[in-house]
Formats: C-alpha cells, structure tokens, sequence
C-alpha cells in the first residue's frame, strides 16, 4: 500500500480513500505511480488508514457519505435511525428505538412506548396504565380491572378483577371484607343489605339465611354467618333469636 517514487527517501502511502493496485503488487511487488498505482475505494468503502491495501466497507451502525478528497467517510449512525453501513439510513417506526451508533432498531420492552425515530423507550409511568412488547402507546387499565407485571412505571398487563375482590385499576386488589361481596370486574364491594342474608368468604353473591337459622357477625346489612337456632328458641333466619 505504499509507493516506492524514484528520488524519494522514504516509501509513501496511497492517500486517504484509494487502495493499493493488486495487480501491480502481485507483478512488481511495489507501486511506483500515485495515479495509476492507487486506485480509488468503490463507492461505500473506505480506508481507515493510510498505506491500506484493500478497502473497507463502512461498519454496521455507521453510513457512508462522499469525502473532499473522492474517499468515503463513515459517519455514525445518529440516534432514532438504523444504519447497515451503505450510504441509507432507516427511520425506527413507532414502539421501536435506535441509539446512536445502531444498526438495527429494536422493539421497546412491555412497561414502555416511544414515538417514530425515538433514542430510548419511555416508561408508560403510572400504575394504572400498561403496554406489550413494540408499544408505541400505553393502554388505561379500566376501574374493574388491575395491572400486574413490571414495576408500578411500567405495567405489562391488565387483568379482570376476581369475583369478590374490588378493583380500581392500579396493581391493588382488594378483597372483600366478610358481608360483601362482587362479581367479576366489580370496582367495590357491595354489603349483602339485609339482616336475613350473609356471606362469610369471597363470593359473587350473598346467601339467605332459612328459617330455623339465625345471622350473626358484622351488623345487620353485613352478616358473616347463618348458624342453627338455639334449642329451645325460635329463628327466622335474622339476627333475632
């Protein structure tokens, strides 16, 4: 890759952008002419260093653009774009991310979203709000419902409350206390309202309590247990005995 010039001290290289001719090297082992000798990089190749013997093409992560003097400059990929190290770049769309110097654009993690052309992911940031993986957008978790996964910033899922838990959807359930009960996506807890009627574990519905039964625990529109009548005393099904 350098050149042997008659009346010159010491061997000189192929400037910046030409490489060294093969088939000069190969017949008279030196080179001995700067125009005919070194032969100019192809285009989206270039020389890192001076004296090369062969060109390089552009590294992943980086693109090329023409130089001053014919050669090719590899410039970093900046951020929000993907370079293959051709001379085109690549728009990250939307839910996906480039940092500067990437080849490829990758998908946000669930918890996360971005914009087209974005340098990171952001955090949907609230626990009552989730995304999947390559969200550009995070999702409200309706009242009923409640988040899981990730940190409270950033929440996967969203998940229908359980029959006799109340949900507000954030990531907190809440169980229902003994004489309330819910249904399936309920957002609070209803107490069973009536003196005749209990519930001693998480249900949908409350139970009547018969005749010949009493109610007890809680006051008279939460009763937690139905329990057979005393001997020797007449039951309704309500708390009087």
């Amino acid at each position: 890759g350098y050149l042997c010039v008659e009346g010159s001290s010491a061997p000189q290289p192929c400037p910046g952008g030409t490489h060294a001719d093969q088939s000069v090297l190969s017949t008279i082992g030196y080179l001995s002419n700067l125009t005919s000798d070194c032969i100019e990089c192809a285009a989206g190749k270039t020389t890192y260093d001076l004296g090369q013997i062969e060109c390089d093409s552009c590294p992943g992560g980086t693109y090329w653009i023409p130089g001053s003097n014919g050669d090719e400059l590899c410039i970093t990929c900046p951020a929000g774009l993907a370079c293959d190290g051709t001379n085109a770049t690549t728009e990250c769309a939307a839910g996906t991310f480039a940092s500067a110097g990437s080849e490829l654009c990758s998908s946000c993690l669930a918890g996360k979203w971005s914009n087209a052309t974005a340098a990171e992911c952001t955090s949907c940031g609230a626990d009552n709000t989730y995304s999947a993986d390559g969200a550009d957008h995070c999702s409200l978790c309706p009242i009923g419902s409640f988040t899981m996964g990730g940190s409270h910033v950033t929440r996967t899922l969203c998940m229908e409350c359980s029959i006799g838990s109340a949900c507000d959807g954030t990531s907190v359930i809440v169980e229902c206390a003994a004489g309330h009960y819910a249904g399936a996506g309920s957002s609070s807890c209803t107490p069973c309202g009536s003196d005749d009627k209990y519930l001693n574990a998480s249900a949908s519905g409350c139970s009547t309590c018969p005749g010949g039964s009493h109610t007890s625990g809680g006051d008279s529109t939460t009763r937690s247990r139905c329990e057979a009548c005393p001997a020797g005393f007449r039951c309704d099904g309500t708390s009087a005995v």
